[in-house]
């Protein structure tokens, strides 16, 4: 082959290489093996590099010269980009048109104070977009190498970038309008409800996807920002009846779940989306939120809980059709008196935790067998009823009193089998 002339262009470079390969049958070595060859050139070239400046080396291993390496290294780089079908030339300078909207930090890394809840830390930065105006940021969402780094420094810039963040839902590169619905998850406000509510209807899917996410997520918005029925419901309703999307529908029906109590018609669009939806996926979300669902019945509101001196007194209750003395002490039990060094597990009067170092819980189930006279016998709904006016977990607190011997079960009686006993003068028996 006729050698190179000095001050060969780029796409000269990568024509040689293609016809070198092809003259010495090189051609036939698929990508992989050129990456690893790749890979072997540059650790002799770093090799070479420790030579020239004297660092510690194997005097036994063969000497390498740093421009015969770099060369390697650059042949092997174009015949990977020749295989890949890449004009070098036109990467090189696309690439360096994306790097003038970047500020490069030399020297000392810069140290930007981070806003928010991190006021007082910093953040070290070699180089990136600490001075990237945010207009130009929002553009980067759209860049797949630079869309991380854009996504993260506009969440980072807070408040001060929702303005760019509005503008650009209507950027026309969907993968820019998606980032935007993804940060106004984090930043949104008032002002910029609408704007996230209109995206629901946008033509592209993973838009409509970022933008029901936003709505349905209550996890980074204050009551303030949380929009109402009025405002989602009717386009939740809408996707989840006909979009074609599968994973838009799941998201719409995410959405309608936040209203399923108090809004007949999220009712009856999920019980639909449930049992007609083509995707599998979608029904089953939409069984979690519909009337029976694992996520309704987290969310059902709850009536608010009463009082210790009502629950004990319903507790008292339980066998006031009885006339004898056999259940008089449930008659007349009290709140079992909790001492000082157990306190820290109380709430309002009531039992929040089970300790869980055993010397304490001995303590507390000592306490709590004192509501069961010694001698009687009691059914397991009446154990129950007291047991769940101090503590919402009664079961385990009727275990534990079972397992470390206070009470004894069988045959579904109770009875007091354990515990500190109060003996007065008339019970102790004459010398």
């Amino acid at each position: 082959m006729e050698p190179l002339p000095l001050g060969t262009s780029l796409p000269r470079i990568q024509d040689y290489v293609r016809q070198m390969e092809a003259e010495r049958g090189l051609e036939r070595q698929g990508l992989s093996a050129q990456c690893l060859k790749l890979g072997e050139e540059v650790g002799e070239l770093f090799r070479a590099v420790r030579t020239l400046q004297g660092q510690p080396h194997d005097p036994a291993g063969r000497r390498a010269d740093v421009g015969d390496e770099a060369a390697d290294v650059l042949i092997l780089l174009v015949s990977i980009a020749n295989r890949c079908d890449i004009n070098l030339e036109e990467s090189l300078l696309a690439k360096e048109a994306r790097n003038e909207l970047r500020n490069w930090l030399l020297g000392q890394p810069a140290e930007i104070p981070l806003p928010g809840p991190t006021r007082g830390r910093r953040l070290e930065v070699m180089l990136g977009f600490a001075r990237t105006d945010n207009q130009a940021l929002v553009s980067c969402l759209g860049d797949p190498p630079r869309a991380v780094a854009a996504y993260r420094e506009l969440l980072r810039r807070g408040n001060d970038a929702v303005g760019a963040i509005r503008a650009g839902l209507q950027h026309g590169n969907p993968a820019v309008r998606e980032g935007c619905c993804r940060l106004l998850d984090h930043l949104v406000d008032t002002d910029s409800m609408g704007q996230l509510i209109a995206m629901a209807d946008d033509p592209d899917a993973q838009v409509r996807i970022a933008a029901f996410h936003a709505l349905a997520c209550d996890r980074c918005k204050g009551d303030t920002c949380a929009p109402g029925a009025d405002q989602v419901l009717g386009p939740a309703l809408r996707h989840l009846a006909c979009d074609p999307d599968a994973h838009v529908r799941a998201m719409a029906a995410e959405l309608a779940g936040k209203f399923v109590h108090a809004d007949g018609r999220a009712v009856t669009a999920l019980e639909t989306a449930r049992t007609q939806d083509p995707s599998p996926v979608v029904r089953k979300k939409a069984g979690w939120y519909a009337p029976g669902g694992t996520i309704h019945r987290r969310t059902t509101p709850r009536a608010p809980r009463s009082s210790p001196q009502v629950l004990w007194s319903r507790a008292k209750s339980f066998d006031r059709h009885r006339p004898g003395g056999k259940h008089a002490r449930m008659r007349h039990a009290e709140i079992p008196v909790i001492p000082a060094e157990l306190q820290a597990f109380m709430r309002d009067g009531r039992l929040a935790q089970i300790p869980v170092r055993r010397a304490k819980r001995l303590l507390l189930l000592d306490c709590v067998s004192q509501s069961f006279e010694p001698g009687q016998r009691y059914r397991e709904a009446e154990v129950n009823a007291v047991l769940r006016a101090l503590h919402d977990d009664h079961a385990a607190l009727r275990r534990y009193l079972v397992d470390e011997g206070f009470l004894t079960r069988e045959d579904g009686s109770y009875w007091r089998s354990g515990g500190t006993v109060e003996i007065g003068p008339a019970a102790v028996p004459s010398p």
